[in-house]
């Protein structure tokens, strides 16, 4: 359960721009459901999202995560609380780019103290299966599309098992029919778990959020439970209604069948038809032309479009807890540390193209002379007298065949000499 009591925030605070983007705020979260932030751009969604994350600092009021006080405490004890207890979704999908799917999931896991590897791959292929991303597994992040990069952002978030998840405009960079099926998972998620998006688009939000939160220039103008929607007039992009098309045409004779359809707003089309060893050829002037098959995204439906109804989101299940042993106990964990880190920078390197390795070496190259050249010359500054100087300065060494008593006296009695000390010499044959 999240609380949150009298929370206010400012940006240029006691300056003429001064902007009060979190406005005297209280509001509490039950323990599961799909609550939707709703505002203009500017009203302060994303901002409280992240106060609620512990990702932004508070001016005034408290916030409790599960009971545990967030605000005024050391970012340490905040990272702790919100690695423990939120998986975090955001609109830009924040994957390790050069690392797999499989393990930018995984590490996930790996800062709440989870090291048993078959726990970890259990976990993992069950959020991948839920997200329908298990196929991808082992492709490196940067070779997915924004729609499969937004999946496996959901599966990072929610294979801690976290009591609370957050989504930032989780479908905003994506097409309509992405959006509908990361809305489909987020809401199977909200059935077990607390989920609170903040999204702009409304028509979504009162067909699947339980709860809708307003906002409007940092304050909540109104709080409500969401009667959802039996059905939601949302045009798929992908997808084409071939009886919702007003002109069509027909050509058929013995060896030809071809159906035209088009919409009341298009001209004469000028269209090349060729078909020769088994093969379509097609030319329209100053027309785009789409192959539609198996493998296109769009999709031709012999019929009229029909509203969306609450059988799109009710087939998708998910509930971890079903699969997770219980013997492993979260506890934070961090991920950094000099071994993983050396690691990760080899693997990072065996990833280059040829051309980077050879650069790379000959810049380790320059830089072993660079630092070689830089010691020598400072070795001839800095001179100790003890690297050349064999013998004490302090002391005078003195040869003498012979010396008589009055003599040896006589020089111990001088102003500059502390002490003498008379040496034995050896005669040498």
């Amino acid at each position: 359960m999240i609380k949150i009591e009298k929370v206010n925030k400012y940006f240029n605070r006691r300056r003429k721009n001064e902007i009060h983007i979190i406005n005297n705020t209280s509001l509490e979260f039950e323990d599961k459901g799909l609550i939707a932030i709703l505002g203009q751009s500017g009203s302060g969604k994303t901002t409280l999202l992240n106060a609620i994350g512990g990702l932004d600092k508070v001016s005034r009021g408290k916030i409790y995560i599960n009971g545990k006080k967030i605000t005024r405490r050391r970012p340490n004890t905040v990272d702790k609380i919100r690695n423990l207890n939120i998986g975090y979704i955001f609109q830009d999908y924040k994957l390790i780019e050069n690392m797999s799917v499989f393990d930018n999931i995984a590490l996930s896991l790996r800062m709440i103290g989870l090291k048993n590897k078959k726990e970890i791959q259990k976990r993992v292929n069950y959020v991948l299966e839920a997200v329908n991303m298990y196929r991808y597994r082992n492709r490196p992040a940067q070779m997915l599309s924004g729609g499969e990069k937004q999946r496996v952002a959901i599966a990072r978030a929610i294979v801690k098992n976290p009591s609370i998840v957050i989504a930032d405009e989780p479908t905003g960079n994506l097409d309509s029919k992405n959006s509908l099926e990361i809305m489909n998972i987020i809401k199977a998620i909200s059935k077990e778990k607390l989920v609170i998006l903040v999204t702009h688009e409304v028509d979504l939000a009162k067909f699947y959020a339980t709860r809708i939160i307003e906002l409007q220039d940092g304050k909540v103008i109104k709080d409500y439970e969401n009667e959802t929607k039996e059905s939601l007039e949302y045009r798929l992009d992908n997808k084409i209604y071939l009886k919702d098309l007003e002109n069509v045409h027909n050509i058929e004779d013995e060896k030809l069948n071809i159906n035209v359809y088009t919409d009341k707003n298009e001209g004469k089309i000028d269209v090349k038809l060729v078909i020769k060893n088994g093969n379509i050829f097609i030319q329209a002037e100053n027309r785009k032309i789409e192959t539609v098959d198996e493998n296109s995204a769009i999709e031709l439906i012999d019929g009229h479009y029909k509203k969306i109804d609450k059988s799109i989101y009710e087939k998708y299940k998910y509930n971890l807890d079903d699969i997770i042993d219980k013997k492993y106990k979260i506890r934070y964990s961090s991920i950094h540390g000099i071994v993983k880190s050396i690691k990760n920078g080899f693997n990072r390197i065996l990833n280059y193209s040829v051309l980077k390795k050879i650069l790379l070496l000959g810049f380790l190259a320059s830089s072993m002379f660079v630092v070689y050249s830089v010691s020598n010359i400072a070795g001839t500054i800095n001179i100790k007298e003890s690297d050349y100087i064999k013998i004490d300065k302090n002391y005078l060494q003195v040869d003498m065949a012979k010396v008589n008593v009055d003599d040896y006296l006589k020089y111990e009695g001088l102003e500059n000499i502390d002490y003498m000390l008379p040496r034995k010499w050896h005669s040498k044959f």
